[in-house]
């Protein structure tokens, strides 16, 4: 439903704003929810659709629109917010740094400027600390409309480049007043203030803006940048969950080597999904590559000192198999391990059929190799571990000579090799007879 009043409190969308919301009363029980708000030419169009009803169509019914001034208060801050960010970046990045677009909205505001690389760490601080400073100073926020020739003269004043400008302007100052700037355009001094072209929505006093973070900063486009600020609230709690990660870090630093592996994934998950200051994301990428060192570090120690035990068990199979059958678990060895196992045990006993089996990640693996003698014999590597697998709630198979199967049921391994030893006791029994 479109309505058009003669005159309104609602902002219409433009400048880079978004428009305000609310509800429109109508008649005596009509209520209309205003959703959006557009302006063409003249005539304000509120976009909305009815909540309470019936709305009668008359031009004498009373109409009191009512502004969501939460959502409003939380705009105002953006923006005026977005007014002393440009005055930052030119301070501490560059001169030359030219607004290129915008938009605010009451979640965050998101400013694109000129510039030819990305803000290092140090303007990233320096630009959130002199915005910080704005705020805390509390400077009053003054806008009066001008001619546009009379404001053009103002020292210091921006405006965006290749926007159309009406003869008469609103100019929006911080922290001193129109009319003095207008009393005395060229003095020095008002290139120390915010001084702007500007029809939005703004605080009366810079402090309501409550604080200023950096959540984000981007290439746009070539030699365009994008800097997405938060402000109040919004900071707050960004500034709150950097801090909560911070010291979920330095608690997993204290747990042992590997205990940390298990942390370090859902932390990598809650960092890539949280709202975050820009310098709280980096301390916590660099913390997070120092973590992932150390687990790697660990991990490979450790598979070293596994692979060390799994030469050594290999070794007492085969010395104590005097040429017969092996069936065993290994602990600790994933799939390369027991191929190892099995190259060092056929060095040492050639003859001897094995089945190897070992518990990794939850799951059962098994593996078989048998010499060519006694495959043809009837031992067959891909029934023997096809036998064994189903004990444990699996399956596989493979070739007569080489064979891998794996289990769900990392519990019944013993049982399952029991059954493959027999199992191969049986075949080479029936080939015997």
């Amino acid at each position: 439903m479109v309505v058009v009043l003669d005159t309104t409190p609602f902002y219409a969308e433009a400048g880079g704003q978004v428009s305000d919301t609310g509800l429109m009363k109508i008649g005596a029980d009509g209520v209309l929810k205003i959703d959006h708000v557009a302006r063409a030419g003249d005539v304000v169009f509120h976009l909305g659709h009815v909540v309470a009803g019936p709305l009668t169509s008359t031009n004498t019914q009373p109409i009191n629109p009512k502004i969501d001034m939460t959502r409003r208060q939380r705009i105002m801050a953006n923006h005026t917010t977005t007014h002393m960010l440009n005055r930052a970046l030119r301070l501490h990045v560059s001169e030359s740094v030219d607004q290129k677009g915008s938009l605010v909205d009451d979640e965050k505001t998101r400013f694109d400027f000129s510039h030819h690389s990305a803000l290092t760490e140090e303007q990233i601080h320096q630009v959130e600390q002199t915005v910080n400073q704005d705020i805390s100073a509390n400077l009053p926020v003054y806008w009066d409309e001008a001619a546009q020739d009379e404001a053009l003269r103002i020292n210091g004043l921006r405006a965006v480049f290749g926007e159309r400008y009406p003869p008469t302007v609103r100019v929006v100052s911080i922290g001193v007043q129109v009319a003095d700037l207008l009393n005395d355009p060229t003095n020095n001094k008002w290139g120390n203030y915010s001084i702007e072209f500007c029809g939005g929505t703004h605080l009366c006093r810079t402090g309501a803006a409550g604080k200023f973070v950096i959540a984000n900063e981007e290439a746009v486009g070539k030699g365009v940048r994008r800097v997405t600020g938060l402000t109040g609230q919004a900071a707050s709690q960004a500034i709150e969950e950097g801090d909560r990660l911070l010291a979920q870090v330095d608690t997993i630093r204290l747990e042992p080597a590997d205990a940390m592996g298990k942390h370090v994934g859902g932390l990598i998950t809650q960092i890539a999904a949280a709202t975050l200051p820009i310098y709280v994301r980096v301390r916590l990428n660099q913390a997070l590559a120092e973590l992932t060192k150390m687990v790697k570090e660990h991990q490979k120690t450790q598979s070293k000192k596994a692979a060390g035990a799994v030469v050594d068990v290999a070794r007492q199979l085969a010395d104590n198999s005097e040429g017969g059958v092996i069936v065993a678990a290994i602990e600790n060895a994933d799939t390369n391990g027991l191929r190892t196992a099995m190259d060092v045990i056929k060095k040492r006993s050639p003859m001897s059929p094995m089945l190897l089996g070992s518990v990794q990640d939850g799951k059962v693996m098994f593996l078989a190799t048998v010499p060519k003698p006694l495959v043809d014999q009837g031992l067959k590597a891909g029934d023997w571990v096809r036998q064994v697998a189903k004990v444990a709630g699996g399956g596989g198979g493979g070739r007569p000579d080489m064979a891998q199967a794996g289990g769900k049921d990392p519990e019944k391994i013993h049982a399952a090799l029991e059954v493959g030893r027999a199992f191969a006791r049986d075949q080479l029994a029936k080939e015997s007879e």
